[in-house]
């Protein structure tokens, strides 16, 4: 019953006591009694600078779940525990202080991730660039790379300024880094440092600020520009803003091929069907291509293979490699011998890779002397005594001296075509009737051609100048013909050659081979005696041979006159063996004035170096044809290639993108892994906190006299450090500004004028 009685006698004193409480969180402000008393002269409340509680004052949690209480002074009667009375009142203005720990792993991996993701794109791409138009096929589609990177670049300027808006919203609240008054501070509001124009503002009050520093009649000016840490979110923002616009041109996307397991129809010849082949036939078409003077390659995309890691993957690596040698004989007539391989395989009608059966070839050509001992099938003393495999020089006029060529094979002739007159003597070695390549024990390794040629001009024709420098050449001898009572100017080409059928690798990208393993041609069980015409004998004979035929005109395996010799007078003067040589290297008839009045069509002399060129393309003519044979179309292990799409550099070097990316890595992720799990009031500075600092500062924005912060002075005047919290205490508080200026290792304080 008496407890019944105190708690009515006390109901109306609480109900006011609440109203009026209510009443001053309701107004934002406290009563100036209740403020000289809660405060020491530090800014502390006395309560928790001397630890000491009135029992009349109100007392409220730290926690987030804020209960208020009130100690009543006992009336009489009234007991300690009945006087405590519990009153639930409005939630303070605290706020918890969080790490923002997702916000903090994305500024700082994301620009790691970024530079680690553009230099996996640099490795895999942009510095494997297709060659010769073939690429590896890529694990990622290279338009893939090209149009996601395009997509994320849109995106990630915004992505880096938000990054780097929460550190910003850490530095702010730390005494090192914050602003020191509300004027700087502003520079931060919304991100200019991030921004072109924010870039601009910046560095015109930094200009005027060096300007009126280094005056001769300086005046006070106090600078308005951003301080330092503005200038360091702007550089890093700056890297990435030339960074990634930038990496867009580093990269272009071009039409390429990639390998494909699409197996293709080979056109030429196998190991069943290359010993089928005519030598005879190859011959008259390794001449009749030779002689229209083109480059010795292959037609369509069959290509002569160089060994791998050799050339630079032209579809004209045999052609390339013997005309740069040509060019260094002419620069240096003493030269050793140039050494050229490649594997011509079958006739295909596009680029391949895979496995190919085919012939390789090792030849070694050199201009030497006539009478030089290094001829190993060849005795030359002079134009009229020599000696050749089956052939001395004492028999040459005599009946069928011409048409047993065949059957040596070795022979001389002379004639005369466009002005000049000429004789040459030629042999190969190994014997002539056999197949040559059904038998890996007696390839033809280490065969031999070897020529002489000798040139000459009788009246009315004349000398042209390749004719009267023959002389300084060091292989060239004159010799005196007794029956022709004039002088010709002669040299001799070697040429040794080993050539074997069998398997290698082809690669599409730099049209080369490897892995070659000799295999023989499958020999045909077919008798020789039903066959009756010259071009009948099936088998293929040496590679030599078949160039001997093909410069010759001779019929191999038959005694037969030269192809030539029945001809009429034109097709004689332009069937001959000299004229296809001087027309295979680029000559072209030309008027020179002799002896006559009128005008002759003659030819350039042949030079040593052009017809050392001249053997080598016929060479390079004969394994395209002896590969180029084929009854019927058929399948193999060669594959195809596929159009696709490549990534390749740009018009801007990928070196100057990726060093920016670095550096704006380093600059955010080291200053972010520095401050790991420090908490802060908010994420980002944002409008929300901005609205707070008018509205504790609004004496301060009723004295605006501008628009643009820039010009209003009393920001100066206001203190620019975030982060209202108790001294020494980083769990809870308000947000707002401090009351003094930041200093460095300063502690943080209260800014309002009370505190609940």
């Amino acid at each position: 019953m008496n407890r019944d009685v105190e708690m009515e006698s006390l109901t109306p004193s609480l109900d006011g006591l609440v109203q009026a409480r209510r009443n001053e969180l309701h107004h934002g402000t406290l009563r100036s009694d209740m403020v000289s008393s809660a405060f020491d002269p530090r800014g502390f409340p006395n309560d928790r600078a001397s630890r000491k509680r009135s029992p009349d004052m109100l007392m409220v949690a730290a926690d987030d779940d804020v209960t208020t209480s009130k100690y009543i002074s006992n009336p009489s009667g009234v007991s300690r525990a009945s006087s405590q009375v519990h009153l639930i009142l409005p939630k303070p203005a605290r706020y918890v202080m969080n790490r923002y720990l997702r916000r903090w792993f994305a500024n700082t991996f994301g620009p790691p991730l970024l530079t680690l993701t553009y230099s996996l794109i640099v490795r895999y791409y942009l510095c494997v660039p297709p060659v010769n138009g073939v690429i590896d096929p890529p694990l990622i589609s290279a338009g893939f790379i090209f149009y996601a990177w395009l997509i994320f670049s849109i995106f990630a300027l915004d992505w880096a300024k938000s990054a780097l808006a929460g550190f910003e919203a850490w530095a702010l609240m730390d005494p090192r880094f914050a602003p020191p008054t509300a004027l700087h501070l502003m520079w931060h509001t919304d991100r200019a440092w991030g921004s072109v124009s924010g870039w601009r503002d910046a560095i015109v009050p930094l200009c005027m600020g060096v300007r009126h520093r280094y005056s001769k009649q300086p005046t006070r000016r106090v600078a308005r520009g951003p301080a330092g840490l503005w200038w360091f979110f702007a550089f890093s923002s700056f890297l990435f803003y030339a960074a990634i616009p930038l990496s867009s041109l580093t990269m272009e996307m071009e039409p390429a091929f990639k390998r494909s397991t699409r197996t293709i129809s080979i056109l030429g010849a196998n190991e069943t069907t290359f010993d089928a082949g005519l030598s005879n036939l190859i011959a008259e078409q390794a001449n009749n291509h030779w002689r229209t003077g083109n480059p010795t390659t292959p037609y369509g995309e069959t290509v002569l293979y160089g060994p791998i890691g050799v050339g630079n993957g032209s579809d004209k690596y045999y052609w390339d490699t013997i005309n740069d040698a040509c060019l260094e004989d002419v620069k240096s007539p003493s030269n050793p011998a140039h050494q050229v391989t490649f594997f011509s395989g079958p006739k295909v009608p596009e680029r391949v890779h895979g496995s190919a059966w085919g012939l390789l070839t090792n030849l070694s050509c050199s201009i030497i002397s006539p009478t030089d001992q290094s001829f190993r099938l060849l005795k030359v003393y002079d134009i009229d005594n020599w000696t050749a495999p089956g052939l001395t020089s004492s028999r040459y006029g005599t009946e069928f001296f011409k048409e047993y060529a065949g059957f040596t094979p070795s022979l001389f002739d002379e004639g005369t075509s466009f002005g000049v007159s000429y004789a040459y003597l030629i042999a190969s070695d190994l014997a002539v009737g056999s197949r040559d390549y059904v038998n890996a024990a007696a390839f033809p390794t280490n065969g031999s051609l070897e020529i002489v040629l000798w040139q000459s001009y009788k009246p009315p024709s004349v000398a042209d100048e390749t004719f009267q420098k023959l002389l300084y050449h060091p292989a060239v001898i004159p010799s005196m013909w007794k029956n022709k009572s004039r002088e010709y100017q002669g040299f001799g080409i070697s040429c040794m050659v080993d050539s074997r059928t069998g398997t290698a690798d082809l690669h599409a990208e730099r049209r080369s081979y490897s892995n070659f393993s000799a295999k023989v041609s499958s020999p045909l069980n077919i008798s020789l005696a039903g066959f009756n015409s010259f071009n009948s004998y099936p088998g293929i004979v040496a590679l030599q041979n078949i160039v001997f035929a093909g410069f010759t005109n001779a019929v191999l395996n038959v005694m037969a006159p030269l192809t030539c010799e029945n001809s009429n007078v034109l097709s004689l003067v332009t069937c001959n063996p000299w004229y296809g040589a001087n027309i295979a290297t680029g000559g072209v008839p030309e008027f020179a004035h002799g002896s006559d009045k009128e005008p002759q069509i003659q030819l350039q002399t042949i030079s040593p170096a052009r017809f050392k060129l001249a053997i080598q393309k016929l060479f390079g003519e004969a394994t395209i044809a002896m590969m180029a044979q084929g009854e019927v179309n058929w399948e193999g292990n060669l594959h195809g290639i596929d159009p696709t799409t490549a990534l390749v550099p740009g018009k801007v070097p990928w070196s100057i993108v990726l060093t920016l990316l670095v550096l704006w890595s380093a600059v955010n992720t080291i200053p972010s892994l520095w401050v790991f799990g420090r908490k802060r009031w908010a994420d980002t500075l944002s409008g929300f906190e901005m609205f707070r600092f008018g509205a504790e500062w609004k004496e301060a924005v009723w004295q605006f006299e501008e628009n643009e912060f820039e010009k209003c002075p009393i920001l100066l005047e206001v203190p620019g450090m975030i982060g209202d919290m108790e001294a020494n205490v980083m769990d809870t508080g308000f947000i707002g500004l401090s009351k003094d200026e930041a200093r460095k290792n300063g502690s943080f304080v209260f800014a309002r004028d009370a505190v609940i």
